[in-house]
């Protein structure tokens, strides 16, 4: 008969009620259980989970105050442009577009030739020419 004050089990003494239960047993095969890695990189989508979306490298977009440009276009330019048309998309891509953008459409040595023809704010000028080592 067991009571509120102890447990009795079979064949062993009785166990007083609030005593806790038994010790965790350390099983000698959990030591030899490994977890697997990690992947270092992420999984490449297959062209059935890619997004239909997504845009190519020639359909990537620059945004400018004049509007939208595609990249293609913007290399384009700099590569059959006038002077004045290069000029003018470099101007709008170092005052308003990121790094990779710019150097995506550019290169350093163009935009140190197109530097004079350059329509930038002095201070912005001044920094570049810094970056540049006009």
């Amino acid at each position: 008969d067991e009571t509120s004050e102890s447990r009795a089990t079979d064949g062993e003494a009785p166990v007083p009620a609030d005593a806790p239960g038994p010790p965790a047993v350390e099983s000698s095969d959990s030591a030899d259980v490994r977890r697997p890695e990690a992947p270092t990189q992420p999984p490449t989508p297959s062209a059935s989970t890619a997004d239909p979306n997504a845009k190519t490298a020639a359909e990537l977009a620059l945004y400018l105050p004049d509007g939208e440009l595609a990249l293609s276009q913007a290399r384009d330019v700099m590569k059959h442009g006038k002077r004045a048309e290069k000029a003018r998309l470099v101007s709008l891509l170092l005052t308003y577009a990121g790094w990779d953008e710019i150097w995506a459409v550019a290169d350093e040595t163009e935009v140190r030739k197109l530097f004079p023809h350059l329509d930038l704010p002095d201070r912005l000028a001044a920094a570049w020419a810094r970056h540049l080592k006009i």
